[in-house]
């Protein structure tokens, strides 16, 4: 969008940006990382914008109507060509760096969580939890996989961990409570990480997580910061 469309002013730009959020969220409404991530874009584009303008002196709009945005149409129509692009456009890649090294990021700080000898308990099938359980120590660490019914993404999770060469025992959500006494740590998932801290994953992880209440064991949720809310 940002480097095919044809555009003149930063003004521009936002309503194309705008315009492309609004469509792809009414597409898939519950992915609330497409709203995250097309609103830092937009927060990149007025920085960038409000930086290149405060650097060509103090004609046009001052810099705090810029990042406050209140009157985009008086305040973004100056048209800075290809300096804009050019700038908006590293900000993108690094941003898309960061989020493809989410999952390795977090997958480095297993053995910081997890030690030898422990219980873990995990729901679902997630990239990051897969990559975050693949680093965990091999001796004597106990991953239980619940099953989630009815879409049994547990099952795929365990056969992916056994086909890394890891020992997974696979439950139902019937036996998380029982089996909660040998679990030191509870891993979630997060499809979205709310403004009040709540989460958005599988139901099964909120018996996991109540389970873990109960017998006051750590819960880890792995989430990158393009997923926060």
């Amino acid at each position: 969008m940002v480097g095919n469309c044809k555009w003149k002013t930063a003004l521009e730009l936002l309503g194309r940006l705008r315009w492309l959020g609004m469509t792809l969220q009414r597409a898939a409404p519950f992915e609330y990382s497409i709203g995250n991530v097309i609103r830092r874009i937009m927060l990149i584009v007025r920085e960038e914008y409000a930086g290149l303008l405060d650097a060509k002196g103090p004609e046009g709009p001052s810099l705090g109507d810029v990042l406050r945005g209140g009157d985009e149409e008086v305040a973004m129509d100056v048209a800075l060509g290809p300096e804009l692009l050019h700038n908006v456009m590293e900000q993108i890649v690094e941003l898309y760096g960061d989020a493809q090294n989410a999952v390795e990021s977090s997958a480095s700080q297993a053995r910081q969580h997890v030690n030898e000898n422990d219980g873990v308990m995990t729901v679902g099938n997630s990239d990051e939890v897969y990559e975050f359980l693949k680093q965990v120590p091999k001796k004597n660490v106990e991953i239980i996989v619940v099953e989630t019914a009815p879409s049994l993404e547990g099952h795929e999770l365990a056969a992916r961990l056994l086909s890394s060469g890891r020992g997974v025992v696979g439950v139902p959500e019937s036996s998380v409570f029982a089996l909660m006494s040998r679990v030191h740590k509870v891993i979630l998932p997060a499809h979205a990480v709310l403004a009040d801290g709540s989460l958005l994953t599988s139901a099964s992880a909120f018996v996991a997580a109540l389970a873990a209440k109960h017998a006051s064991v750590q819960v880890l949720c792995l989430a990158s910061l393009y997923q926060l809310c």
